[in-house]
């Protein structure tokens, strides 16, 4: 288990889900082994909070992380990672004006590996059923419905934005109630 302030989050994309199974603890041996220490998980879906780490910026630590998983693991592990203080932002955020969710969705933040070269391309994914509104360097997602049922083409926007990753707005304000 890790001790100290935490300093930075790695989010791992498509970590237990299908065949790709990976238990908290071999994670967190994992990334140790890359020189990280006070590693712990939160959830088994890829959240990494990390309060040793090397004198390195995030896209360096993202860069070490993914490639070491990856090697280790024998399937890419593309992973983004934000300091504790932009967790803390993305969970303060109150993108859409300010409205609150809509009841019959969960709001969804897409974490970007690097920000849009501008924000009309998110512009351009967004509609009246999925609104996206781009926050620093993540999407807010406002969906409808579900997002199993949503329309918005997942695929086509990460053609357009780069690498990234979803998680619920929820789990990123419980993964900064950790941070304080």
């Amino acid at each position: 288990m890790g001790a100290g302030v935490i300093t930075h989050v790695a989010f791992l994309r498509a970590m237990n889900t299908g065949r790709r199974r990976v238990t908290n603890a071999d994670l967190v041996t994992a990334v140790e082994a890359l020189g990280f220490g006070g590693v712990t998980t939160y959830q088994a879906s890829g959240n990494l909070l990390i309060s040793d780490e090397p004198a390195m910026a995030g896209p360096a630590i993202a860069e070490r992380i993914g490639k070491g998983l990856s090697e280790r693991l024998g399937y890419e592990v593309p992973t983004i990672v934000r300091t504790a203080d932009e967790v803390q932002a993305i969970a303060e955020a109150a993108p859409f004006d300010g409205e609150p969710p809509r009841p019959e969705c969960t709001p969804q933040v897409i974490l970007l590996a690097v920000p849009p070269s501008s924000p009309a391309i998110v512009a351009a994914f967004s509609d009246a059923d999925d609104q996206l509104d781009l926050v620093g360097s993540d999407i807010h997602w406002r969906p409808s419905a579900g997002v199993s049922t949503s329309e918005l083409d997942v695929r086509t926007l990460e053609a357009a934005v780069g690498t990234m990753t979803v998680r619920t707005h929820g789990t990123l304000c419980r993964i900064a109630d950790r941070l304080s």
